[in-house]
């Protein structure tokens, strides 16, 4: 089975890091994130083959990170990815207050693009999601055998 989860990748030098998930559902994006102020996440692939979020906190270590998701890994065309690449590079020029354009910006993009390719191929922190396993007990049915028989004891049977 497909183990589900997320890339993460950290910039070191700015605020934000940068997760990337290729067809995430609705459910376990949940699981995963929630928006900055606690807001539940909409996956609709219906018109769009990537959403980002600009701005969500990691449930599991409560970190801020933009947050793509891509439809599948066959939506993950050159344009779709720059396009998607972009909207991360304003959030986080944005959080810093960074103004757009010149060389830090050029850098900024091509790392995030590097990462959603990275993300493409399978290369980064690979962050699973765990579900939770409930174990089922199988039945025990007790039998009790009657006097006249010629047995005179209860028996078990591990159904």
């Amino acid at each position: 089975m497909k183990k589900k989860g997320y890339y993460e990748y950290d910039p070191v030098i700015y605020p934000r890091r940068l997760c990337v998930a290729i067809g995430m559902n609705q459910e376990d994006a949940n699981k995963c994130f929630e928006g900055r102020n606690g807001e539940v996440l909409m996956v609709d692939f219906t018109n769009y083959d990537a959403v980002t979020y600009d701005c969500v906190r990691d449930k599991a270590n409560k970190k801020i990170c933009s947050f793509i998701n891509f439809e599948s890994k066959g939506s993950m065309k050159m344009g779709l990815c720059c396009h998607e690449a972009s909207h991360v590079c304003d959030a986080i020029e944005n959080a810093i207050g960074m103004d757009h354009g010149g060389e830090a910006s050029a850098y900024l993009m091509g790392w995030i693009a590097s990462c959603i390719n990275k993300a493409r191929l399978g290369i980064g922190n690979f962050i699973e999601i765990k579900y939770k396993r409930i174990k089922i007990m199988k039945p025990i049915i007790v039998i009790e055998i009657v006097e006249g028989m010629g047995i005179d004891k209860e028996v078990v049977l591990d159904g």
